[in-house]
C-alpha cells in the first residue's frame, strides 16, 4: 500500500495501486489531480479535503474519516469493473462524476453537494444502494445531470432540502422518478421505488382500485414539511394500461385502513403521464389508485342495457386475463349492498382482448346497479365501474314454449314472423341461426343440443326479446 502524508498542491499524483491513507490528502485548485488505480482508503485519523481538485479512482473506496470537509472538488469513478463504497463514515463530495458501464455498489452513503451547490454526473453505468443508511443524499441546493433509463439510482436516494426535487432512481430499465413540491421548510425525505405489488389492496371510498405491480416509499426522515407528490406511470415499464387519465388518484396506504386517496388528476395518454397528489403530510407508500375503474385496466368496457322483456344484458370487454380466475356480477339496489347473482370463469384463452355478455332476467320494472368483482391470482379482489340499468317490461308480441323440453320449441307471434332466431347459451355465445318468414309459428329443433338451459333470441320489427328454454334428454 501507498501512504500519502502530504499536502498536494498544483500537483498531478500517479498511483499505480492502492491508495491508504491516515493523514491528509488535499487539493486547493482545480488542476490538482489525483489518479488512483486501485482504491482509496481514507481512515478515522485521516483528513481528505478535496477543496477545488479532481480525485480519480478506479476500484474501491473506503471512507472511516468523520465530519469530511466538502469545497469544490470533483470525485471521479472512471473503473472498469464494479466499483464498491464502504466505510463506517460518509463519504461526502461536492461533486461524484460516475462514469462506469459496471456500476457503482453502495455499502456506505454518499453525501452529495457542500449545502450551496453540487452535483452528481451519471456519465456511464448506475448505482445500486444497499439499504436505507447507504444511499445517495442530496444536500440542499444540489443537483444531479445524466439521468436517464441507462444510468440512474437503483434502491434509496434521499434529497434534504427545501426546493422541488425529481429522484433520480429506476428499476435497472426504465426510470422510476417521483417528485416532490411546495415544501416550506428544510426536510429530507427518503425514496425508494419497488417494481412489485404492495400486498394489500383494501380501496377506500371513494376509491375504487389501487395498482398491484408497483409502488414507491417517500419516507420523512428530518424537518416537519408537507408536500405535493407526483408519481409518473410508463406502460413500457409496468402496464398500468389507464383509459381515463383524469381518473387516476395517488393512493396512500394507512396501517389498519387501507389505500386512501390523497387527491390528484392525472395528465397524460394511456401510455404515459403523471398524477400530482394535494399537499400530503404523513407517508409511504404511494401507488396509482383509481376512482372509477379497476387497475391495472383489464376492462376495455363495461355496459348495461335493458331489453324489453324486463331483463338486463351486462357485456363487458376484457384485456390481458392472464391473471383473471373468474367474473363475478353483482346487482345492488342502492350501489351500496351488493348481491353477486352469476359467476362467469376468464376465458384465459391466450386472446388478448376478450368479449362476455350476460342476461339478468328480471319479472318487474326496477332500478338497478351492476359491477363486476373480478377475482385474480392470490386472492386479489379489484372491482369495474358501476353502471345502471332500468328494466323495461314492454308486453310481448312473441312467445316461446314450451320453456322445458326434450326436443323443440315454437316460437309464436301475433302477427306474420318477419324474423332472425338466434339459439344462444348462457354467455351470449351464438350457437344456431334461422329466420322466419310470413309465418306465426316457427319450430326449432333441440333434439341435437346438449341437456341444459339456453337463450332464443328473436328480432323482429326493431325489437329484440329473449326466451329462457331448458332442453332435457
Amino acid at each position: 500500500m501507498l501512504i500519502i502524508c502530504c499536502f498536494f498542491m498544483k500537483t498531478v499524483v500517479l498511483s499505480q495501486t492502492s491508495v491508504y491513507s491516515n493523514d491528509i490528502i488535499y487539493t486547493t485548485n482545480s488542476t490538482d489531480t489525483i489518479f488512483i488505480t486501485g482504491s482509496l482508503v481514507n481512515n478515522a485519523s485521516a483528513s481528505l479535503q478535496n477543496t477545488n481538485g479532481n480525485i480519480y479512482v478506479q476500484q474501491h473506496l473506503q471512507n472511516n474519516q468523520a465530519g469530511m470537509i466538502t469545497g469544490s472538488g470533483k470525485l471521479w469513478f472512471t473503473g472498469t469493473a464494479q466499483q464498491i463504497v464502504t466505510g463506517t463514515a460518509e463519504m461526502r463530495t461536492h461533486t461524484w462524476i460516475v462514469n462506469n458501464s459496471a456500476g457503482v455498489l453502495l455499502q456506505n452513503r454518499v453525501g452529495i453537494g457542500n449545502g450551496t451547490t453540487g452535483s452528481l454526473e451519471f456519465v456511464n453505468g448506475k448505482i445500486e444502494s444497499g439499504t436505507a443508511l447507504q444511499d445517495v443524499l442530496f444536500y440542499p441546493n444540489s443537483s444531479y445531470s445524466g439521468y436517464s433509463n441507462a444510468a440512474h439510482i437503483i434502491g434509496y436516494c434521499s434529497k434534504r432540502g427545501i426546493t422541488d426535487f425529481t429522484y433520480p432512481i429506476g428499476d435497472g430499465t426504465y426510470r422510476t422518478d417521483l417528485d416532490i413540491s411546495s415544501l416550506s421548510s428544510e426536510t429530507q425525505f427518503q425514496c425508494k421505488y419497488f417494481g412489485n405489488g404492495f400486498g394489500a389492496y383494501t380501496a377506500i371510498a371513494p376509491l375504487v382500485s389501487v395498482f398491484d405491480k408497483e409502488y414507491w416509499t417517500l419516507d420523512r426522515v428530518s424537518g416537519s414539511s408537507a408536500a405535493e407528490i407526483t408519481l409518473k406511470w410508463n406502460d413500457s415499464r409496468k402496464v398500468l394500461n389507464h383509459a381515463l387519465p383524469a381518473g387516476l388518484r395517488v393512493g396512500h396506504y394507512v396501517t389498519g385502513t387501507g389505500w386512501i386517496s390523497e387527491g390528484g388528476t392525472g395528465s397524460g395518454n394511456t401510455a404515459t403521464g403523471t398524477v400530482k397528489s394535494i399537499m400530503v403530510n404523513s407517508f409511504s407508500p404511494f401507488t396509482f389508485a383509481s376512482e372509477s375503474a379497476v387497475l391495472p385496466v383489464k376492462l376495455s368496457s363495461f355496459k348495461t342495457a335493458a331489453e324489453t322483456d324486463c331483463s338486463v344484458r351486462i357485456s363487458w370487454v376484457s384485456q390481458d386475463e392472464s391473471e383473471v380466475i373468474e367474473y363475478q356480477l353483482q346487482r345492488s339496489s342502492d350501489a351500496k349492498n351488493w348481491k353477486t347473482f352469476q359467476t362467469v370463469a376468464a376465458k384465459n384463452n391466450g386472446s388478448f382482448i376478450n368479449s362476455y355478455s350476460v342476461r339478468d332476467e328480471q319479472n318487474e320494472k326496477l332500478s338497478w346497479y351492476y359491477r363486476l368483482k373480478v377475482i385474480e391470482q392470490n386472492n386479489h379482489v379489484v372491482y369495474s365501474g358501476i353502471s345502471r340499468a332500468t328494466t323495461s317490461c314492454d308486453q310481448k308480441q312473441t312467445q316461446v314454449y314450451p320453456t322445458v323440453t326434450s326436443n323443440a320449441v315454437w316460437v309464436t307471434s301475433n302477427s306474420q314472423l318477419q324474423s332472425s332466431i338466434m339459439v344462444m347459451d348462457l354467455n351470449g355465445r351464438i350457437l344456431n341461426r334461422y329466420h322466419a318468414v310470413n309465418a306465426q309459428n316457427y319450430m326449432i329443433d333441440l333434439s341435437a343440443y346438449a341437456s341444459g338451459a339456453y337463450y332464443i333470441q328473436v328480432q323482429s320489427g326493431g325489437k329484440t326479446e329473449s326466451f329462457k328454454v331448458v332442453k332435457t334428454n
